[in-house]
């Protein structure tokens, strides 16, 4: 097995271009041998994260997985990094799903990979599963601590409920009270947020309809062979958020669900960062086609 404390030096990088004009900057890293029928790898940053990802998290990955034989491409989203902006208007929230689908491209013309699997953190994954619904060529995906599957992050029910039982717990303390009393917390920034989860906790309707999206969203995924692997730091509230999505029905096929035991939170100490590595290595070798 790979030693993942230790970098890799096997790895072959390369600088690449894509995207209209090659506006877009990314960073190909290359196995000593590749196996054709493996697929490439794919990390999405959080948005407006260099390519190097959370504590160079994206470096430490594309190296590892390529000692393991598989193609990884990390790159900077438009007017990110390296990678210029975009000369139109279209918002961040669509316009890196059009990117992530571009570099899904690339990979496939400039390398022949038949299928790609995407692996990103929170946004990141929310972009690689926004993508996968566009692009067949995405044959799995690694979604690390994501916190919602709708469309527009701002806008989920489920999320904001979640958010409220925390809010409605506090309250319950008598020490809340006291630190409220003795002017230790702005009571109108707490007031305003008890209202706007109350609104929340009122739209069971909206909480439902959202589950059922997101339900049919995986299972179609699932349904057309891609595999779908929801890796969660111990309680992060997006595994909640998936409890919420499937407690009335079965995970599809292809799907799984875990959480990694760590000291810290969201993979950021070098013990989780070894163990995601060691996940994600697992998951590219079971996903080859």
């Amino acid at each position: 097995s790979i030693d993942c404390r230790r970098p890799p030096m096997t790895a072959r990088e390369e600088v690449v271009a894509f995207g209209p004009a090659g506006s877009l900057i990314g960073i190909v890293t290359h196995p000593k041998d590749r196996h054709p029928d493996r697929p490439a790898i794919l990390l999405i940053s959080p948005s407006l994260v260099h390519r190097v990802g959370p504590f160079r998290l994206h470096v430490k990955l594309a190296r590892y997985l390529a000692d393991l034989g598989f193609l990884c491409l990390r790159f900077d989203f438009s007017g990110v990094g390296e990678s210029l902006p975009r000369q139109d208007e279209l918002p961040r929230n669509k316009s890196d799903i059009v990117e992530t689908i571009q570099a899904v491209d690339f990979l496939a013309t400039a390398f022949g990979t038949r299928s790609v699997i995407t692996a990103g953190i929170c946004r990141g994954a929310w972009v690689g599963l926004a993508a996968a619904r566009q692009n067949r060529r995405i044959s799995g995906l690694l979604m690390v601590d994501t916190e919602t599957l709708v469309l527009s992050q701002q806008q989920s029910a489920i999320r904001a409920d979640l958010a409220s039982r925390g809010v409605f717990q506090s309250m319950r303390r008598p020490s809340s009270w006291r630190r409220l009393l003795q002017g230790r917390a702005e009571y109108r920034s707490r007031f305003a947020m008890l209202t706007s989860q109350l609104r929340a906790r009122l739209r069971p309707e909206a909480q439902r309809k959202e589950s059922e999206e997101a339900a049919v969203v995986l299972e179609t995924l699932c349904a057309r062979g891609a595999r779908l692997l929801f890796l969660f730091s111990p309680q992060h509230r997006g595994y909640e958020y998936l409890q919420t999505v499937f407690q009335n029905r079965p995970l599809p096929p292809g799907m799984k669900i875990e959480v990694v035991p760590q000291e810290g939170y969201n993979f950021y100490t070098q013990a989780s960062q070894r163990v995601l590595m060691q996940e994600a290595g697992r998951f590219g070798g079971q996903s080859q086609t």
